[in-house]
């Protein structure tokens, strides 16, 4: 263990006892962990801070740090219109004219929503049969790259959207919202973000992930198992249950699954012949990150440094981390879907407490005063959070297992009891 860390404070578990774990930190140091229940309750394994688990929608921030290191690579501008890195035509059929931008996907003011888990997009499948436009037979508008003699680049779109309908209509929001206007969190806009990344970089999204962000950082995490991951990893992963101590995740047994991916009924996991940049929704950008809360607090302590990472090296700049967490979106009463207040101020993948000042916003965890900003996570029974104080660049990185759906929220704030149990721990 490294000099001036801690060890954690592990509690005997319980029989059936869950897993949760707990990391408070600063710029420098982690000042205070623990973790109590089973990481494996059938093999009787103590969960540690050590230990990798999923951690749902905190996924998304970690997904944002891999797009700002390739747009200070100058591979990706937030506000280009992403059917340039796509190579197909994204548009909101009711809104053609309005262009989509990667900022828009990661603050979720695209106009795309969830059609349940329509954004689950199998081997086999495409991010653009799923969201392309068909035109009735004639050819879908392009968008046309333009280099002027001052080598400034532009974009126009030729031809007309005149006739052009939605593949997945119910995947779009078709009211008077345009996009970049309306806040409707959607899992969806990330697997277009992953097939952005796989794009440029010409890599996997998982091994993408691993050189732009796991790697530079010192972490040992993946997402959906791939990338560096390894058995040792499985041998020590967090199994996801539910209140009632079914298995609802990763009960590994020790051994990788033998496929990271969802696949098409009766068909082979074959990622073999698999071309990056089709379905970056296969590695699940929105949620399937296997991370440890010691390494989770790693990417926390670079945030609350402004970028720079443990051996001072610079991983963004502090103005990326500065762009991140700038509200992006703030709830005004009628400009978005809070979810019951839970969302009411978020930036480039990252939700921001102490900034909406809206009587129906609850989104702050008790005891949290100032700005904070970070991610929740909520999956598979799961709550996560990783939050970092503006000011101080302190943080405390958490999860709980088998947290019941109907977990009660106390008034003044959104977050479940659990997650408020988990965000007071000392």
């Amino acid at each position: 263990m490294a000099a001036g860390v801690p060890a954690c404070a592990t509690a005997s578990p319980a029989p059936s006892s869950p897993a949760e774990a707990w990391v408070h930190f600063d710029r420098d140091h982690i000042s205070a962990s623990g973790a109590s229940g089973f990481a494996d309750a059938k093999s009787g394994r103590a969960v540690t801070i050590d230990d990798p688990v999923r951690v749902a929608s905190v996924s998304k921030l970690v997904v944002a740090l891999g797009v700002m290191r390739l747009v200070e690579q100058g591979k990706l501008g937030l506000d280009t219109d992403v059917s340039h890195y796509l190579g197909w035509t994204l548009r909101n059929p009711a809104h053609p004219d309005s262009r989509i931008t990667l900022a828009m996907l990661l603050s979720h003011t695209s106009s795309l929503q969830d059609d349940g888990e329509a954004y689950i997009i199998r081997l086999g499948d495409t991010m653009a049969d799923k969201l392309s436009l068909t035109c009735g037979g004639k050819a879908v508008p392009q968008i046309e790259r333009i280099i002027h003699p001052s080598n400034f680049i532009s974009y126009r779109m030729t031809g007309s959207f005149a006739g052009c309908t939605a593949r997945s209509p119910a995947m779009w929001d078709q009211s008077g919202n345009l996009p970049g206007s309306y806040f409707r969190y959607a899992n969806i806009n990330f697997g277009l973000v992953g097939t952005i990344i796989e794009r440029v970089t010409k890599q996997r999204f998982d091994k993408a992930m691993d050189a732009l962000v796991i790697q530079p950082l010192g972490l040992q995490a993946c997402f959906n198992w791939g990338g560096r991951c390894t058995g040792a990893d499985a041998a020590r992963a967090v199994t996801l249950t539910r209140p009632d101590g079914t298995v609802a995740l990763d009960d590994l047994g020790g051994v990788l699954p033998a496929c990271p991916v969802h696949v098409k009924a009766g068909e082979d996991c074959d990622l073999s012949g698999y071309a990056p940049g089709i379905n970056g929704a296969l590695f699940s950008p929105q949620g399937g990150l296997r991370i440890s809360p010691r390494d989770l607090a790693k990417i926390g302590q670079m945030l609350g440094a402004g970028g720079r990472e443990a051996q001072g090296q610079a991983f963004l700049t502090p103005a990326s981390i500065a762009r991140m967490r700038a509200p992006r979106w703030t709830y005004d009463g009628q400009n978005g879907d809070t979810e019951q207040g839970f969302y009411c101020a978020y930036g480039l993948a990252t939700q921001i407490m102490g900034v909406a000042t809206h009587p129906a916003c609850r989104d702050r965890l008790p005891g949290m005063e100032g700005r904070w900003y970070g991610h929740a996570g909520d999956a598979y029974s799961l709550k996560s959070g990783l939050w970092v104080e503006a000011k101080s660049g302190k943080g405390m990185a958490y999860y709980a297992t088998a947290v019941a759906d109907e977990t009660p929220r106390d008034g003044p704030s959104a977050f479940t009891l659990a997650e408020q149990r988990m965000a007071g721990k000392r």
